[in-house]
């Protein structure tokens, strides 16, 4: 199937919408004293949010592209749709750079920017709990532990509810602030995304798409 501009913003807006609902969801959840299976629905919410990333380099995708093969697999990698978390800052950047606040309004241009600093510091709040950040993909084995019965050979069978309080809240904080980050900058300029992947489409020629695939990609495997 060939992603068209509609198809990539249609993707986009589902993932954007699933995430929210996944986040209120956790919130309830957590509201009602089930942190564990809250955070289970915050880290889908983070899955969504790392697919959308993925969403977006396919506006670099032609008919025959080995990008879009590659995401077919990559839809499925619930690792690979959590280390594309670490691009989201720059996802933020691209959508802000259609925005005219972004030069007109002071105000504006700050709050996308502490929303970029704040994403930084949640990130690094989980790190007592899953060690280097390198290591984001460890929120999918959590995300399993809320659910099942695990077994630990230095600690024998541990139980969803033996999840640290603590550890679900901040995964819940990461999570509010990543789908609040999008609606301030992403939802809005949507449209104006749409024109600028049919400008580039129809101006790019395929070695320039091969290099600025390559480009995507390697950013991307940084952070795997």
């Amino acid at each position: 199937m060939f992603f068209d501009e509609n198809e990539i913003i249609r993707g986009m807006e589902l993932c954007l919408d699933n995430a929210r609902n996944l986040a209120a969801e956790a919130e309830i959840l957590r509201t009602r004293d089930h942190y564990e299976r809250s955070l289970s629905l915050g880290i889908l919410a983070l899955e969504e949010i790392g697919k959308l990333v993925y969403i977006n380099c396919l506006a670099f995708s032609l008919t025959e592209s080995t990008h879009r093969k590659s995401f077919d697999n990559i839809r499925k990698q619930h690792h690979a749709k959590l280390f594309a978390l670490h691009v989201y800052p720059l996802l933020l950047v691209q959508f802000a750079g259609l925005d005219n606040r972004i030069v007109v309004d002071e105000e504006w241009k700050e709050e996308l920017h502490g929303i970029v600093q704040d994403f930084q510091k949640c990130l690094m709040a989980l790190e007592p709990w899953i060690g280097s950040l390198e290591n984001i993909d460890e929120l999918h084995k959590w995300k399993q532990r809320a659910f099942y019965v695990d077994f630990d050979r230095q600690h024998g069978f541990l139980a969803p509810s033996e999840i640290h309080l603590d550890f679900a809240d901040d995964v819940l904080r990461l999570v509010h602030l990543v789908v609040r980050g999008l609606d301030f900058v992403v939802a809005d300029n949507l449209d104006r995304y749409r024109e600028a992947i049919s400008a580039i489409r129809s101006t790019v020629t395929s070695e320039q798409f091969d290099d600025i695939r390559q480009h995507i990609s390697e950013m991307l495997a940084r952070h795997q």
